[in-house]
């Protein structure tokens, strides 16, 4: 089997082309194999001892082999689940929103867009900075997503209402960021801005905010 990082400098489309053309060839070869082994079966029900329960019994097999081979195809391009995300800042101009917003705004965000899906979504409200007070969020996605940033951002300035340079988006197919950016989440940081991250808790209490929500 050909591992991931033959294909680690190919581009996010690209690494998605190969990979759905891959896919449709086999559900293509392996449905088109079921469909006659099914239509087999069937028609030797009554004839040879054969069930509607054995019948049903090898179409849940076959469905379980596709659902693997699905998963191999997809860890052979895109690596180990974990290693795949998107790292979002979502950052308004200063002064033009609020943290209590801001929350209440990006729970409406789950299932509004196909990278959008709630049980792989995980992000949290800041304010505090080095340079200044700023509320923001930092969104992570994690999985691989085939839409471009440009296009995610486009999406999610629409969603904010803000402009697109207000939005940053980079994927990620490296274990150690992944655990790097959860962290970040939680709030786990380095030493320098644990004050900051202090500051940001006692914020989020005063107006009742989770510090963060995580994966389901």
């Amino acid at each position: 089997m050909l591992h991931y990082k033959m294909f680690e400098n190919l581009s996010p489309a690209d690494l998605t082309l190969l990979y759905n053309n891959e896919k449709r060839e086999f559900i293509k070869e392996n449905f088109e194999s079921i469909k006659r082994t099914e239509n087999v079966m069937r028609g030797g029900l009554g004839q040879c001892g054969m069930t509607e329960e054995i019948v049903q019994k090898y179409l849940r097999h076959a469905d379980l082999n596709l659902v693997n081979e699905l998963n191999r195809l997809r860890k052979k391009y895109y690596g180990e689940a974990d290693d795949n995300h998107t790292w979002i800042g979502i950052n308004p101009p200063p002064g033009t929103t609020t943290m209590k917003k801001l929350w209440s705004k990006i729970r409406e965000l789950p299932g509004c867009y196909i990278f959008c899906k709630e049980e792989d979504m995980g992000w949290c409200v800041e304010r505090h900075t080095q340079t200044t007070i700023r509320e923001h969020i930092h969104l992570m996605i994690r999985g691989h997503i085939s839409q471009r940033p440009a296009y995610i951002a486009k999406k999610l300035a629409e969603f904010f209402e803000l402009s697109g340079n207000s939005i940053d988006v980079k994927h990620y197919r490296k274990k150690k960021l992944f655990a790097e950016h959860v962290n970040y989440i939680k709030g786990i940081k380095k030493e320098a801005k644990l004050p900051f991250v202090q500051k940001d808790i006692a914020d989020r209490l005063i107006d009742s905010i989770p510090d963060y929500k995580l994966f389901n």
